[in-house]
């Protein structure tokens, strides 16, 4: 249910997507978006990248496939 609502979210959404910002849309936990796309990664429908973020640092980005 939720994986489905993230591919669609990102679908619509420009450019790549951190976890927090996928749970903030989802109203989900980051925790929980981060576990749901890691496994959209594995099953190879969602691509990660490494973000700059000022003031915050390193975050991984998500984007549909």
């Amino acid at each position: 249910l939720f994986k489905e609502a993230i591919l669609a979210h990102l679908a619509t959404a420009e450019g790549a997507m951190t976890e927090t910002d996928i749970g903030l849309a989802l109203d989900i936990t980051h925790n929980k978006a981060g576990a749901l796309a890691r496994q959209l990664v594995a099953e190879g429908r969602l691509t990660v990248e490494e973000v700059k973020i000022p003031k915050v640092g390193k975050r991984k980005a998500y984007r549909v496939v």
